[in-house]
């Protein structure tokens, strides 16, 4: 099973582990870990990354990592290994510098922890229609509100904004 923002209906743990696709390296993974936790899932990480939680290190989120290893059946990392696909109950994997492939499961769900991506189906359906059309914010390049709101500005100052 494959989860939606939107879809919170889980399988019963004990229809296997959890795994969760970080490549994003920071708090969505992380929450996501954790909610899995608390329902009674194990969970295992699975991110392209030299290691997991690369932004909660970079942050000295230390704590996050103490949690996760203080539950019971915890959560196993597998870094530098990308998923490649859902097959049964299996998620395949393959190293990420050797290409050696192998299965994690049985896997109950898969969250993906993945970076925002811009929405430009309006951008699309503008462009050639319109003489000038202005991207900003999350349809430019997706970023955190306050960076939305200072290139919003500059953009609308007249000057152009730099990403």
């Amino acid at each position: 099973m494959l989860l939606s923002s939107g879809d919170l209906r889980l399988p019963p743990p004990d229809a296997g582990r959890a795994a969760v696709v970080d490549t994003e390296g920071g708090f969505r993974m992380g929450n996501a870990v954790e909610w899995l936790l608390a329902a009674g899932y194990g969970v295992d990480v699975v991110t392209p990354d030299f290691f997991v939680g690369r932004e909660l290190v970079e942050s000295g989120e230390f704590l996050w990592f103490q949690r996760v290893a203080a539950q019971p059946d915890g959560s196993r990392f597998h870094p530098r290994v990308e998923a490649l696909g859902w097959q049964g109950q299996e998620l395949l994997c393959a190293d990420r510098f050797s290409g050696a492939r192998r299965s994690l499961g049985p896997v109950a769900c898969v969250v993906t922890a993945t970076p925002e991506t811009p929405d430009t189906a309006v951008l699309d359906r503008l462009t050639g229609r319109h003489p000038r059309v202005i991207t900003l914010g999350d349809a430019r390049a997706p970023r955190l509100m306050g960076e939305a709101i200072l290139h919003a500005h500059r953009t609308g100052g007249g000057g152009e904004a730099r990403p």
